[in-house]
């Protein structure tokens, strides 16, 4: 996540960019794109809050989605960019979580890695510090090249 940062700024001139832990203040598996973008700003505004010489900070929060009427859900990311004022907000393309995950994540609720795991779409316990599931499913898709 914080290289996906980097590479954003690149383009915009000479930014330091510095990691701080910074809690989302809502569930492990996020579900909704309001529960989603509350632990996006969350995390942007602790990770303010913790630099006293950051002028922006931001926040990623990945989690899933519904599309009404439907029984599938969509992974998608969102980023918040927080200036101690306001919130901007991006969003991620959104990819389909396979049925057994999706049914496991909602059944047993767990994560989307534990989920993954469970159905035997991996074997990675670190899926989320790896790439995520998206890298499993696309075999080479990198999650910083997903959000371009």
């Amino acid at each position: 996540k914080v290289e996906a940062v980097r590479e954003a700024l690149a383009s915009y001139g000479r930014y330091e960019v510095r990691a701080v832990a910074a809690e989302s203040g809502v569930p492990e598996q996020p579900i909704g794109l309001e529960v989603i973008a509350a632990g996006a700003r969350n995390r942007a505004a602790a990770a303010l809050s913790a630099d006293s010489t950051a002028v922006l900070a931001f926040g990623i929060e990945s989690g899933l989605v519904a599309i009404p009427g439907e029984d599938r859900l969509y992974d998608v990311c969102l980023c918040s960019a927080f200036d101690g004022r306001a919130h901007s907000l991006g969003f991620s393309c959104a990819f389909e979580i396979p049925p057994a995950a999706r049914d496991a994540v909602l059944r047993d609720s767990l994560d989307l890695s534990q989920a993954a795991n469970k159905v035997n779409l991996t074997s990675d316990k670190d899926l989320g510090k790896r790439g995520g599931l998206i890298a499993i499913l696309t075999w080479v898709l990198a999650r910083s090249l997903f959000g371009r």
